[in-house]
């Protein structure tokens, strides 16, 4: 093949079935990864205290379903959650129902996230509060995205050599 000659049909057919074959592979490995949302909450105390009980009552639930936690895991985010019931006793209404309640604090306190992040950050020496500016707290979405729409309707047309 030169470059800039257009292809053949059984050439253009190739490149074509390989195009579709990449492209379905792609979006199998889409589905299979995991999608990481970072950014979408600033950090703070305010915010990390709820979420870190939240956490610990999704594992207890988890665990008591069935699904395979380490007691290590559930150990370990208890003394984040700072959480000092008997969960051992407890039956799975009254689980849920912590569950609930953490879930209600962790709302409450997601919705002022920014403010409470600029109240965190002024708790800071000032060489850090400088360094750490809060115009810099911009929600971001995904890390990776892709339009499998665009993918689908892009054809190929030549292949270009680059040698």
């Amino acid at each position: 093949m030169l470059p800039r000659i257009p292809l053949t049909e059984a050439q253009s057919l190739e490149a074509e079935c390989i195009d579709d074959l990449r492209t379905k592979s792609m979006l199998k490995a889409e589905k299979k990864c995991r999608h990481l949302f970072t950014g979408g909450v600033c950090f703070s105390l305010k915010v990390a205290e709820p979420l870190a009980v939240l956490i610990f009552w999704e594992l207890v639930i988890s665990r008591r379903k069935g699904v395979d936690v380490s007691s290590r895991r559930i150990k370990q985010q208890k003394k984040a959650a700072k959480v000092t019931k008997a969960v051992a006793l407890m039956e799975m209404k009254e689980l849920e129902a912590e569950f609930r309640a953490a879930r209600k604090a962790y709302r409450v306190a997601k919705k002022d996230h920014r403010e409470s992040r600029i109240a965190f950050i002024d708790t800071f020496p000032a060489k850090d509060r400088d360094r750490i500016s809060p115009t810099s707290l911009t929600l971001r979405g995904p890390l990776a995205v892709v339009s499998p729409k665009r993918q689908r309707d892009v054809f190929v047309m030549d292949v270009l050599v680059h040698a």
